[in-house]
């Protein structure tokens, strides 16, 4: 398969969607992964994981609330930036840097890295996020808005409200799919996401 059709008619909520559907559109990203992108997303989490252990270890917290600061300042931000700004922060403990986050973000993310405050799963997509970095074992999804697009095949989806049910609905279908494939959940979003950047241009 070396074309997708994005369907608009799908437009709206995951809710309009089948359970069915929203496994058979994933699966069909997955395929659309070049074996780069495979490779890119199978160790995705993976070398999250060592960047927040790095940074841990010289900066003297714990991996996990590394991960939850990342996490806490991952909102509308890229990759690379997310993790400049959690190295400013592990390393100044300032909460009055000058990064993308609000004062909220950078005194929750703050707080988790001295183990005053951790995501709990109502956070639902930081806590997932934090979690698949952290944990190699966890079968959460970190849903976000390409994770939906690439579900409903239909990249104009973007203030759609993720609520609690859509959530799970959606990260049951990255699940179902990983399950099929023998892989980790994380692992098929992951892959998923680079190959959706690939061919969307987002």
């Amino acid at each position: 398969m070396n074309k997708l059709s994005f369907d608009k008619k799908a437009a709206g909520t995951p809710a309009a969607v089948t359970h069915a559907k929203l496994v058979n559109r994933i699966d069909r990203w997955l395929q659309l992964a070049t074996p780069e992108e495979r490779d890119d997303g199978l160790s995705w989490y993976a070398r999250a994981g060592e960047f927040c252990s790095v940074v841990a270890e010289e900066c003297g917290f714990k991996t996990a609330a590394v991960a939850q600061c990342v996490a806490i300042l991952s909102p509308q931000i890229d990759w690379d930036q997310n993790k400049r700004n959690a190295v400013l922060l592990a390393t100044t403990l300032d909460e009055n840097i000058k990064i993308f986050a609000s004062k909220a973000q950078k005194n929750k993310a703050l707080a988790a890295l001295l183990g005053e405050y951790e995501l709990g799963p109502e956070s639902r997509k930081t806590y997932s996020f934090a979690e698949n970095i952290s944990n190699p074992a966890s079968l959460r999804v970190t849903v976000d808005r390409h994770a939906i697009q690439a579900a409903l095949n239909n990249p104009d989806v973007i203030d759609l409200k993720i609520t609690e049910k859509r959530y799970r609905e959606v990260e049951a279908a990255y699940q179902a799919v990983a399950k099929k494939h023998g892989l980790l959940p994380y692992q098929v979003q992951a892959i998923v996401w680079v190959t959706y950047k690939r061919i969307v241009n987002r």
